[in-house]
């Protein structure tokens, strides 16, 4: 029997060192073959994360949450504004909720912030699918020790292969390549050079500011931010297995002794508009939150909201630029100083969305199908708009001929959302479709679109 127990124990043994060596030398290769700025920047937290748990620093506060977290919370504001010593934004694109639990397990157990802050989102609880890549980035800015966890409850069976980097990162196999990620590493290492992003002569569009932080610089002309990423929101819809992740993320912060608190981060105007049930996934939160005995703050609704953050402080239609990043930062830092102090802060922000769009005075945004139209050399172009209900939409075309550079009017304001127009002989169009009001307080929104026959 002994003899049985000792060869059955030399078994699991060898089995464990085989398994730790091949994740070793996976480690070191992975090493070599991935490239730096791969992604979103993890290499340059990891790397921001490690000095300071090199010098035993903690951390005041802490962001987890998806795109509109990575994009929204600027650390260096909260530190300053808050005369915090270490504020970190570990928000990635696409990171769900369940991403988002192991994500802020590791980073308690890591820097022990005194307050957490969840990322939320109307779709953050909704049934759909994730990218195996979104999840890959949050394993890239985690410990081993919560990697394997997260990994063999949020991987299929044959995604697992990815876990390993010389898997992931096999097609990377070239000398140059390698040499110049070691010479890139060993920068950002001994220096914390950031040797790529930050360089407008190159066409770059964005930049590692530091602590998770990314500058991005576009911008998006106001009224011209397209209409998408609609969401239907109801309670109803929230998946059960989702929901259980998000109570995961405030029973790990209260477990530790870390305050959880619930924020939704800038989006665009166009989105509140253009989604269904906004409100309601707001109200659910907020019900979330006092239901937990926690705070939850919607980020949307700051007064003045239109000009604090206009369309030309977002870079896309779900994101606000480094400028609107600043703005937000230092509202929402200074929500937190009011509060702290004492005060009420419910006066800073609109009551609901009907409240909110009582300040809106534009046309929100305009978007257009173009197909060809039943006459010869025509286009049939259908037309909608976002704003509010006691608005009359009026619409006019444009067009832009093959290498011209100047629209021409071919419908006037009209009120007719249906429209049938007619061409002239070049291959191909710029279609400009813009959208406005009797009221000219209200702004102009357009699209432009290319078309050929």
């Amino acid at each position: 029997m002994r003899i049985f127990k000792n060869k059955t124990l030399g078994r699991v043994l060898s089995l464990l060192s085989i398994v730790l060596l091949i994740i070793g030398m996976d480690q070191g290769l992975g090493y070599l073959l991935e490239p730096i700025e791969t992604v979103s920047y993890a290499s340059y937290l990891n790397h921001d994360i490690r000095q300071l748990e090199k010098a035993g620093e903690k951390a005041d506060a802490i962001f987890v949450g998806a795109s509109r977290t990575h994009c929204t919370f600027d650390p260096a504001v909260f530190e300053d504004e808050l005369g915090l010593r270490c504020v970190i934004n570990t928000g990635l694109p696409g990171q769900t909720i369940n991403c988002t639990y192991y994500l802020t397990k590791d980073m308690i157990e890591r820097l022990h912030p005194d307050r957490v802050y969840i990322g939320v989102m109307i779709d953050s609880l909704l049934e759909g699918e994730d990218d195996i890549q979104q999840r890959l980035m949050t394993l890239d800015r985690m410990s081993l020790k919560n990697k394997i966890p997260m990994a063999l409850d949020c991987f299929a069976p044959e995604e697992m292969l990815y876990f390993f980097k010389t898997y992931r990162y096999s097609y990377q196999l070239s000398s140059e390549q390698i040499k110049m990620n070691i010479y890139e590493k060993t920068a950002l290492r001994e220096t914390g050079a950031h040797l790529r992003g930050g360089d407008p002569e190159r066409g770059d569009t964005e930049e590692y500011i530091g602590k998770g932080f990314v500058d991005y610089w576009s911008s998006c002309p106001t009224g011209t931010i397209p209409i998408k990423g609609a969401v239907d929101f109801s309670p109803d819809k929230v998946s059960d297995d989702k929901l259980k992740y998000l109570d995961a993320c405030v029973e790990v912060c209260k477990k530790n002794g870390v305050e959880p608190v619930l924020v939704t981060g800038v989006t665009s105007v166009m989105r509140m508009y253009a989604c269904t049930g906004y409100q309601e996934a707001t109200d659910f939160y907020k019900s979330y939150a006092e239901a937990n005995g926690i705070k939850y703050y919607n980020l949307n609704y700051m007064k003045e909201r239109e000009s604090l953050l206009p369309d030309d402080k977002m870079y896309d239609y779900n994101h606000c630029n480094g400028e609107g990043a600043h703005i937000a930062s230092e509202f929402f830092a200074q929500i937190v100083k009011k509060e702290e102090a004492g005060e009420d802060v419910s006066q800073y922000f609109y009551r609901d969305l009907d409240d909110l769009k009582k300040s809106v005075k534009r046309i929100v945004a305009v978007g257009a199908e173009i197909s060809e139209g039943k006459r010869e050399n025509t286009v049939h172009i259908s037309i909608e708009s976002l704003h509010n209900d006691d608005v009359t939409p009026l619409y006019r075309v444009l067009i832009c001929g093959d290498g011209g550079n100047e629209y021409s009017a071919v419908q006037d304001w009209t009120r007719e959302s249906e429209l049938e127009i007619e061409l002239g002989d070049a291959p191909s169009y710029m279609i400009k479709v813009e959208a406005g009001a009797e009221d000219r307080s209200y702004g102009t929104a357009s699209q432009e679109y290319t078309y050929e026959k």
